[in-house]
């Protein structure tokens, strides 16, 4: 009876060591790089809320494939809500390489009533975008918060 339990402890013990140093190598996915956005259209035009549909290019700076779940996001124009970019389609990311994701974006359109003239006149804006994607791999899916700031060329022509 002593030699099994001997046995059974030296065989816990390897089991707990191999599981902390699994857990130790291994790290979260890092946040998706963005790139540009490739294509805006009106999808559904109000007077209180309009949805534009987006197509985004991203990079993926992780050495692996994942993927990507889910994106909910807030979007801000010049510190002030736009709205809430959405997507919902699972989508394969490669490694280390470019990928587009479809999005939708609701646009609170109070944001752009307040702000008026000046959307349409100054075209160079700073759009800020906070939010979580959900991305995973093998089947464990986490939550991966990123952050994009920047001053964007906005052309609205094109509407």
């Amino acid at each position: 009876m002593v030699p099994f339990t001997r046995s059974f402890r030296f065989f816990g013990f390897l089991l707990l060591t191999l599981l902390i140093s699994t857990l130790l190598a291994c790290h979260g996915p890092r946040e998706f790089e963005f790139r540009q956005i490739e294509e805006m259209k009106i999808e559904k035009a109000g007077f209180g809320k309009s949805v534009l549909a987006l197509r985004i290019q991203y990079y993926n700076p992780n050495p692996f494939r994942v993927s990507l779940k889910s994106i909910k996001a807030d979007v801000s124009l010049e510190n002030k809500f736009l709205g809430t970019l959405v997507m919902d389609t699972l989508i394969m990311v490669p490694a280390s390489a470019d990928f587009r994701i479809p999005a939708r974006l609701e646009v609170d359109m109070k944001t752009i009533y307040s702000s008026g003239l000046s959307v349409l006149l100054n075209r160079d804006m700073l759009v800020s975008v906070n939010g979580v994607a959900r991305v995973g791999k093998s089947g464990i899916f986490t939550n991966v918060p990123f952050t994009y700031a920047a001053k964007q060329k906005l052309d609205l022509t094109g509407f």
